[in-house]
């Protein structure tokens, strides 16, 4: 978003969401669509460098890497289940500011184990809330590699994984 708000003017783009940017054109812009989009192709973007889970599977250790979350799922595995639940809410900004109205998310995680136990944590939806809410109801590491490659296989969890 830096780098096309950089090329075409500050205000150019907007990000919706992690994956989504919108950029808003001008008359002139919109007489040769092709040709911005030609100029936006082109930029040069830092990209981030990339999350990772890693799982001693030996000592039971998890490690996150900064900014792990987990998409809107429903798991289940054994007498475990796991549900994320996300919930656009609109934020305003007060009165006479310069802030925009944004929708944000609020995030529900409820985890439960047959026989009735929950654990509920909220309002974030970062792996780590997974991770205790199962480490809360007993899983063992096995329980969570299992789990993590299913939530990326969904595409509900987007970092590498590494067992050791």
């Amino acid at each position: 978003m830096l780098a096309i708000n950089q090329e075409l003017g500050d205000g150019a783009a907007e990000a919706l969401d992690s994956g989504t940017v919108r950029i808003k054109i001008n008359e002139e812009q919109k007489r040769n669509p092709v040709g911005l989009l030609a100029r936006v192709q082109e930029l040069q973007v830092d990209a981030d460098s990339p999350v990772r889970v890693v799982i001693d599977e030996r000592t039971g250790t998890v490690v996150l890497g900064a900014g792990v979350r987990v998409a809107e799922v429903a798991i289940a595995q054994g007498g475990l289940t796991i549900q994320v639940q996300k919930t656009p809410l609109v934020s305003q900004p007060n009165p006479l500011t310069r802030g925009r109205t944004q929708v944000v998310e609020q995030t529900q995680v409820n985890a439960t184990v047959e026989g009735g136990a929950v654990h509920h944590v909220q309002p974030t939806a970062s792996l780590a809330d997974v991770v205790q809410a199962l480490n809360l109801l007993g899983a063992k590491p096995r329980n969570l590699i299992a789990i993590f490659e299913a939530l990326r296989t969904a595409g509900a969890l987007t970092a590498d994984i590494e067992v050791q």
